[in-house]
């Protein structure tokens, strides 16, 4: 106790030849463990002022924040002379406040739910596949959207059906071809298997279609089934959307537009990918 009386003295005369008064609360917080130069050069570095200044217990634990800077002391005691008169408590509390400033470049509350910042490293075919398998789930689950594909099956399912009837399916393409009679053959496949899909030279809307379609392009097929083959009725795919699109409510539009977005960039990244293997 009378360490801390000694202490307290000490500081105060200190702080006094340097013009600065403390108030008794401030004093109070002072213990034998103070350091009055160090003390005294937190507030003296936030100081623009010759005159004398009184400090009080309100801005004792602030004194350690680092990041105030150039306080207008001037304009604290004014403050706290109309605080103590009653007149103007808000403005005092809200001075005060700004000494609680933690970090003057504290980051926004925002979650972070994913961040695509990836270190770079050597890619190998696995980085390919992965590519590819996270590419046609993103498409797939577009074209699952469509009424018109709301009953899907596997190609493995179709396969072993022995009974035609209308199916719906979504697979990659794997090849084409143009037959001698100009018919087109797609081999279609997903993760249970593959089966070709036969477009006569015949329909020619699905012929003009299926011109357009390209290898690894993911697509929805609704048909009927055959041994080992399909026979399509309608083609569901990137540029079946877009045209569909422009017929839709704009607010249909724009997520036609979201998702077609989507699709260019993954494609982006597939070539770099490709370029990055080679």
């Amino acid at each position: 106790m009378k360490e801390n009386i000694s202490k307290q003295k000490e500081v105060v005369n200190f702080f006094l030849k340097n013009n600065l008064l403390i108030s008794p609360d401030f004093i109070d917080k002072i213990t034998s463990e103070t350091d009055s130069e160090k003390l005294y050069n937190l507030v003296s570095n936030k100081i623009i002022s010759n005159d004398f200044l009184l400090l009080n217990n309100d801005i004792h634990q602030r004194l350690l924040n680092k990041n105030i800077q150039d306080i207008n002391w001037f304009e604290f005691e004014r403050l706290k002379v109309l605080y103590e008169k009653g007149r103007d408590k808000i403005l005092y509390h809200k001075f005060i406040d700004y000494f609680d400033i933690t970090k003057s470049n504290e980051e926004p509350d925002v979650k972070i739910l994913f961040s695509y910042n990836e270190e770079s490293k050597k890619r190998d075919v696995k980085d390919f596949v992965s590519f590819f398998n996270s590419r046609y789930k993103a498409i797939e689950n577009m074209l699952k959207n469509r009424q018109e594909l709301q009953n899907l099956m596997s190609i493995n399912r179709i396969i072993n059906k022995k009974e035609k009837e209308t199916i719906s399916l979504i697979g990659l393409v794997n090849d084409k071809k143009i037959t001698k009679n100009n018919n087109i053959i797609l081999k279609l496949e997903d993760q249970t298997g593959s089966i070709s899909i036969l477009i006569s030279k015949n329909k020619t809307d699905l012929i003009k279609a299926a011109k357009d379609i390209v290898l690894d392009e993911v697509i929805g097929i609704t048909g009927v089934n055959g041994e080992n083959i399909v026979l399509p009725i309608m083609f569901y795919g990137l540029t079946y959307l877009c045209k569909k699109s422009l017929k839709k409510h704009p607010m249909m539009l724009m997520q036609s537009a979201f998702q077609i977005c989507i699709l260019v960039l993954l494609i982006f990244c597939q070539k770099n990918l490709i370029n990055l293997l080679n």
